[in-house]
C-alpha cells in the first residue's frame, strides 16, 4: 500500500517549480483538500523557493482556499499528476491495513470539516456581499460628489464620466470575518473625532480603508445598474483597489449609452475606456481587469444581442504569456466580437489604449481603431492565440484542457484531437491551408513523413495510428475524424505563398515595368506596349492581393515558334505557379487546373474557332470559380486569383470584334530570358508598389484598337462590299436612285438589300438571317451605321 503522508507530498512538491502562479495555486488547493490546515507548512516551505515569494501573500492565499469537495474541484490527485509529469515516483512504503484505514479515516474527516467550513463561509460571504453593496451605494450617493479634481485623470489626460470625487475624508471599516463564517458589518465613519479614535485603538485593527480627497471612486454595477462595489483609484500612486468582501466579478462601469445595434467597447481600465470613448464616441464598459472581460462581454451580449462588441485589449507584450492579449481574444471569440490592440512607436512600458493616447494623442487612437482589424484581431474558429504566444507551451497549460471521462481517461473526441494537434510539439504548426492553391499542406516534418506535401487520406490514417499508440495517447480516432480535425486546424493556420513572396520584396525605385515588353520580349517601345506591360503585372498583383477583382483582359504574345514565349511566361510567373491549359475552354475540367496557378497559358490561339474564343471571353469575365477543393466534399465558390496569358505563332487569329477588346496582342521578336529572370523580383516589387498606390490596370491608349483590329481574320466579303460602297463596280450594278455615282467616294445612303444583291450577287429572298448579320457586321467594320430610312427600309450611311 502507498501512503499519502506529508513527507511524501514534500518530496513530490520538491520536483515541481513554484514560479508559475497558476500551478502554485493548484498545489495549495490540492494540499489543503487532503491535509487541511496541517498542510500549510509543507506547501509554504515549497512556495518559498519561488523568486517572487512573499509570506503574507502565501498566507492570504491559503486562507482564501475553501475546498468544497464538489465534483471537478482540485484534489490531491492533481498534485500527484503534476509531480509525475516532472519525474516523481510514488514511494514504495509498506504499511498495515489498519494504519491505512486510519489514515483514510483521518483524511476523510479533514475533507468533511473543510467542506462544512467552506459551506458556512460561502453563505457568510454571500450575505457579506449584500452588506458591501449597501455600503457602496451609500458612499456613492451620500459621501461623494460628482465633480472635483483628480491628479490621476490629469495624468491620464481623460475626463470624468459618472465617477465620484471625495470632498471630506471618511473611513470604511469591516468587522466580522465571513471567511471564517462570521457575520460582516461595514461601518462608514465620517466624524473626525471618530476617525481619530479609531486610529488610537490599541491592538490589531479590523480591515479598513481611509478614503481622502483626491481619490477617484468608480461604482461597479451589474447589468441592471445595481451597485455592488467601488473601485478606488488612489490620488498619488494611482493604485486601484476595491472594498473588501464586495462582489467584483461580472460588474462594470459604463461610459456612454449603448444602442441596440451600435458598437459597444469593453476595456480593462477606466482610463483606457475613456480614451477610446473620447476618440470614437463609442459607449465603453470598464471591466476592471482581463479576467472579468468574458463575463462582462456575455452580460452585455445578452442585453444587446445585435450590438458589435469590440474588446479593447491590453497588449502585455513584455510578459511572455501576454495574459491581456489572450483573455481579450477569448472574450471576443466568446461573443463573436473583435479584439483590438494598440500599436506604439516606442512600445517599452506601454500596453493599453490610454498609453497610446498619452504618448501619441487621440488622433493616433482614432486612426488605429478606424483601420481594418488585422487577421489575429478577428474572431476565429476555436480559441484564438496571439502571435507572440508560441504553440509549444508548458505541458500543464494545454493538457489541463483535455476532456476526460469519469475514470480520468482521455476521451476520443474531436476537442481532444484538435487540442493535441494544435499544441503537441510533434504536431504544432504541421498543417496549414494554402489559400492560393486551396489545399491543405504539411508544412513541417511529422513522424511518418519528413518532407512537406499535400495532405491526403494517408495523413488521416497515420494520425489515427499515432494517436492510438499506447505510448502516445491510446485514443481510438478514425481516419475520417483525423482528416476533419486536420482541416479544422489548418483553417486557423492560413497562408498565401504568392502574397508572402510579394511581401518579401523591396523595390529599389527604378522603373522597369512600363518597359518590360520592349526590354525583355523584343516588342516595339511605345505607349501601347507600356500600357500592356503595366496592365499585365499590376492586374496579376491585384488578383492575389484582392482575389476576385475584375480582370477581363488577356495579353497575347505573338511570335515565331521557338522564340520561347512560354518559357518567358513561366520565368516571369515562377515555375510553381505557372501552367499551360491542357483542357479545352469548353470542358468543365478546365477550371480544375486553376487553383494554385498565377498565370494560366492558353496556347495556339490561332487554332481556336469562334465558339472557343467566345468561351474564353466568357471565362475571362468571371471573377469567381466554382469547384470542389482537394480537401473538401462540396463544390464551393473561390474568388479567382489567376490571370490568363495567350500565345500564338500567327498574326491574324481573332474571328470577330464581339468582345475582342479584351485581348491585348503584342508581337515578340526575341526574348532575353536570362535578363528577365534577373529582373523578375524587381518587376514584381515595382508592380506591387504600383498596385498599392492605386494605379489602374484597365486603361489603354487609343492605339490599342488599331493593334486589335490588325489581328482580325478578315471576312472575304469585306473587299467586294467596300468596292461597291465606294462606286467601284460597273454602273449597271447600281439602281438609278444612286446616281450620280462618283468612283472612290462613298454612297450617300444604302440598304442591306442592295448590298447583298449588287455587291455580293445573292438572291436575297433565300439568304439566311445569319448571313444578313454577317453583312451588317462588315458594314460596321467599314465605318457605316444605320440612320433613317430609304425605299421604306432601314438605311445605312457612312459614320461621320
Amino acid at each position: 500500500m502507498t501512503p499519502l503522508t506529508l513527507d511524501a507530498i514534500h518530496g513530490a512538491l520538491s520536483l515541481i517549480p513554484a514560479d508559475d502562479r497558476e500551478v502554485w495555486l493548484k498545489m495549495a488547493m490540492a494540499v489543503k483538500s487532503e491535509f487541511g490546515e496541517s498542510g500549510f507548512d509543507v506547501w509554504n516551505q515549497w512556495s518559498s523557493g519561488a523568486k517572487n515569494y512573499k509570506e503574507k501573500d502565501a498566507r492570504d492565499v491559503w486562507k482564501s482556499i475553501h475546498p468544497t469537495g464538489k465534483k471537478g474541484t482540485i484534489t490531491i490527485s492533481t498534485l500527484i499528476k503534476e509531480a509525475k509529469n516532472h519525474g516523481w515516483v510514488l514511494p514504495d512504503e509498506q504499511i498495515s491495513e489498519s494504519e491505512l484505514r486510519e489514515r483514510k479515516k483521518e483524511a476523510a474527516a479533514r475533507r468533511k470539516k473543510a467542506r462544512d467550513k467552506a459551506l458556512v463561509a460561502e453563505k457568510a460571504l454571500e450575505a457579506g456581499r449584500e452588506v458591501v453593496s449597501e455600503a457602496a451605494t451609500r458612499i456613492i450617493e451620500e459621501l461623494t460628489i460628482d465633480s472635483g479634481k483628480s491628479a490621476y485623470l490629469d495624468r491620464k489626460k481623460v475626463g470624468a464620466f459618472d465617477v465620484r470625487f471625495v470632498e471630506r475624508s471618511f473611513l470604511v471599516v469591516c468587522t466580522g470575518d465571513p471567511d471564517e463564517g462570521g457575520e460582516l458589518f461595514v461601518e462608514l465613519i465620517t466624524d473626525k473625532d471618530a476617525v481619530s479614535s479609531f486610529y488610537g485603538q490599541e491592538g490589531e485593527k479590523p480591515p479598513f480603508k481611509f478614503i481622502k480627497p483626491g481619490a477617484l471612486l468608480i461604482p461597479a454595477r451589474d447589468i441592471d445598474g445595481r451597485i455592488w462595489n467601488i473601485q478606488i483609484i488612489w490620488p498619488v500612486s494611482g493604485k486601484k483597489s476595491f472594498l473588501k468582501y464586495g462582489c467584483k466579478q461580472g460588474t462594470f462601469h459604463l461610459i456612454g449609452t449603448p444602442t441596440p445595434d451600435g458598437v459597444i467597447g469593453i476595456a480593462e481600465g477606466y482610463a483606457t475606456a475613456v480614451s477610446v470613448h473620447q476618440a470614437m464616441d463609442w459607449p465603453v464598459a470598464v471591466a476592471w481587469d482581463a479576467g472579468n472581460l468574458e463575463i462582462v462581454a456575455l452580460n452585455l451580449r445578452k442585453r444587446y444581442p445585435d450590438a458589435v462588441q469590440i474588446i479593447l485589449g491590453d497588449d502585455d507584450h513584455e510578459n511572455p504569456k501576454n495574459p491581456g492579449r489572450i483573455k481579450a481574444c477569448r472574450a471576443a471569440n466568446l461573443v463573436g466580437g473583435v479584439a483590438r490592440f494598440p500599436h506604439f512607436e516606442t512600445p517599452a512600458g506601454k500596453t493599453d489604449w490610454n498609453d497610446l493616447h498619452v504618448a501619441q494623442g487621440l488622433d493616433a487612437v482614432r486612426e488605429q481603431l478606424n483601420a481594418p482589424p488585422s487577421a489575429d484581431e478577428l474572431p476565429q474558429k476555436g480559441e484564438q492565440m496571439p502571435e507572440r504566444v508560441q504553440p509549444s507551451v508548458p505541458t500543464w497549460a494545454w493538457h489541463a484542457k483535455l476532456a476526460r471521462a469519469n475514470n480520468g481517461s482521455l476521451k476520443s473526441c474531436v476537442f481532444n484531437l484538435d487540442t493535441i494537434l494544435q499544441n503537441h510539439e510533434t504536431w504544432a504548426g504541421a498543417f496549414a491551408l494554402d489559400e492560393f492553391a486551396n489545399q491543405i499542406n504539411r508544412t513541417l516534418p511529422v513522424p511518418y513523413n519528413r518532407k512537406p506535401g499535400i495532405v491526403t487520406t494517408i495523413d488521416g490514417m497515420e494520425i489515427s495510428s499515432w494517436m492510438g499508440n499506447p505510448a502516445n495517447y491510446g485514443l481510438v480516432v478514425s481516419g475520417d475524424m483525423a482528416m476533419n480535425v486536420i482541416e479544422l486546424v489548418a483553417s486557423r493556420n492560413r497562408y498565401n505563398p504568392v502574397v508572402d513572396y510579394l511581401d518579401s520584396l523591396t523595390w529599389d525605385g527604378e522603373e522597369r515595368v512600363p518597359y518590360m515588353l520592349a526590354d525583355f520580349f523584343g516588342t516595339a517601345k511605345n505607349d501601347y506596349t507600356a500600357a500592356v506591360s503595366l496592365s499585365w503585372l499590376i492586374s496579376a498583383v491585384a488578383r492575389v492581393r484582392k482575389p476576385g477583382c475584375k480582370v477581363d483582359t488577356m495579353v497575347i504574345l505573338e511570335g515565331e515558334q521557338g522564340v520561347r514565349k512560354s518559357t518567358a511566361i513561366r520565368d516571369l510567373c515562377g515555375e510553381a505557379w505557372f501552367a499551360e491549359a491542357t483542357e479545352s475552354p469548353q470542358n468543365k475540367d478546365f477550371f480544375q487546373g486553376l487553383p494554385g496557378r498565377w498565370f494560366m497559358e492558353i496556347g495556339e490561339m490561332e487554332s481556336f474557332n469562334k465558339a472557343d474564343l467566345s468561351r474564353i471571353k466568357l471565362i475571362m469575365s468571371s471573377q469567381v470559380d466554382h469547384y470542389r477543393p482537394t480537401y473538401g466534399r462540396y463544390v464551393l465558390p473561390f474568388p479567382r486569383q489567376c490571370i490568363f496569358v495567350g500565345t500564338t505563332n500567327e498574326f491574324t487569329y481573332l474571328k470577330d470584334d464581339s468582345g475582342a477588346r479584351r485581348f491585348l496582342p503584342v508581337r515578340t521578336t526575341s526574348i532575353d530570358a536570362d535578363a528577365l529572370r534577373e529582373a523578375r523580383d524587381q518587376l514584381w516589387a515595382e508592380a506591387d508598389v504600383r498596385f498599392g498606390r492605386g494605379e489602374k490596370w484597365w486603361e489603354f491608349p487609343e492605339s490599342t484598337v488599331e493593334e486589335q483590329d490588325a489581328r482580325y481574320d478578315e471576312d472575304v466579303w469585306r473587299v467586294p462590299i467596300y468596292r461597291w460602297l465606294y462606286g467601284e463596280f460597273p454602273k449597271e450594278k447600281y439602281p438609278e436612285y444612286y446616281y450620280p455615282i462618283e468612283t472612290g467616294a462613298p454612297l450617300k445612303k444604302t440598304i442591306l438589300f442592295d448590298v447583298m444583291r449588287y455587291a455580293l450577287g445573292f438572291d436575297v429572298s433565300r439568304m439566311p438571317k445569319h448571313e444578313k448579320n454577317r453583312v451588317a457586321k462588315v458594314m460596321r467594320k467599314l465605318g457605316w451605321e444605320q440612320s433613317g430610312t430609304m425605299n421604306r427600309a432601314r438605311a445605312w450611311q457612312m459614320r461621320e
